[in-house]
Formats: structure tokens, sequence, C-alpha cells
């Protein structure tokens, strides 16, 4: 999964301040480092793994295709990606969904990161006027033009 730097930029600027002081912490950092140790990472495994962290916390990736992604970009097995996704969710994730709570108990809204990413993709997507083409029923030599049927 590669993903532009400017991308990264605006994802992270739009972030909360309570949640930038999470995803830029010591702790969040010292946690990474603790669980690549634990399950016997690479420090390239490792680094894989801190970017898939980022890339959910920014919105670039779903939390549903976490493991299957952290499956094929670090080159581990399901039990171990599962185990893997079950500490940061202990350790890391839990912080993050309590600040959500606070902000959101505070009467801030809150869209959510993935949908504001795609909102922001999308949208030079949805501007594209509509293009109208020609389909003619006949062929260069005047046979009638079945969709349907496969040439031979």
């Amino acid at each position: 999964m590669k993903i532009n730097t400017d991308e990264v930029n605006k994802a992270y600027e739009r972030l909360p301040d309570n949640l930038k002081q999470i995803f830029d912490s010591k702790e969040t950092s010292t946690t990474l480092i603790n669980i690549g140790k634990k399950y016997n990472l690479h420090v390239d495994q490792l680094g894989q793994l801190t970017s898939l962290v980022h890339y959910v916390l920014l919105g670039f990736l779903a939390p549903q295709n976490f493991v299957q992604e952290l499956k094929n970009s670090v080159g581990v097995s399901e039990d171990i990606a599962n185990l893997i996704t079950y500490d940061l969710n202990q350790k890391i994730l839990i912080q993050i969904r309590q600040e959500l709570e606070e902000l959101s108990v505070q009467g801030l809204p809150l869209e959510t990161l993935a949908a504001a990413v795609f909102n922001e993709k999308m949208q030079g997507v949805a501007n594209v006027p509509k293009q109208e083409v020609a389909v003619t029923p006949q062929t260069g030599d005047n046979k009638v033009r079945d969709p349907y049927r496969e040439s031979i």
C-alpha cells in the first residue's frame, strides 16, 4: 500500500490535537517497538507495521482490512496478525477511542477520518460531467451488430 506524502500530511492536519499527541507520542512508538519484539519482527517488518497503524489512524486503511493487509505487507501468519491486532487494540487504539468519545461528549461534530478522506478523493470524480457516446446498431459492413454474440 503506497500513499502519497502530501495526502498523509493533509490527513494528519485534519486530526484533532488530542489525536495528534497520541499519534506522535513516544509511548505509541515504544508500544509498537515492544509489539515488534514480542512477535520477533525484523526492522523492516516493524516499519511496515508502523505504517499500517498510521494508515488506519489517518483513515487510509479500513480497520476491517487491517489483518489482511498486515499479513500481506509484514508477511506474518494469520494467527500472528490477529495477535498483533489484539495487542494494538488494547494498547493504542483504546486511547484513540477514549479521545473520540471525549470529543463527542464535548459536542464537537465527529466525521470519521475514513469518510473525510473518501470525500476528499471522490470530490474530483463526482464533478466530472457525464459523457454521451453514440452507439450504432450496425457495423461497417452493414451487418446488424449483436452485442451479446461473440465473434468466432
